[in-house]
């Protein structure tokens, strides 16, 4: 798989601090039947396109992370027309 290792910083604190934010992890955590002491792991990424031009949000290819639950979800998409990731 890829060979490049991701590397995120840190989510701001006005981030974590939103109900928004914390409704949303909540409701991942309880659809996944997770414990509540779960570690769960956030990554943020902004993925651009246009026409022509697909988005890559994951520049290092195709890879596994060794995880039993992965959810994506989009937030504020401006101006998109269909879209599909796999």
């Amino acid at each position: 798989m890829g060979d490049i290792k991701g590397e995120f910083v840190e989510l701001e604190d006005t981030l974590v601090e939103l109900d928004i934010f914390r409704n949303l992890v909540l409701a991942f955590s309880d659809y996944c039947k997770l414990h509540p002491e779960a570690g769960i792991g956030i990554h943020q990424i902004r993925t651009t396109c246009s026409p022509g031009r697909l988005g890559n949000p994951a520049p290092e290819g195709i890879h596994q992370h060794v995880t039993d639950f992965i959810a994506i979800f989009s937030v504020s998409r401006d101006n998109i027309q269909g879209g599909e990731t796999h």
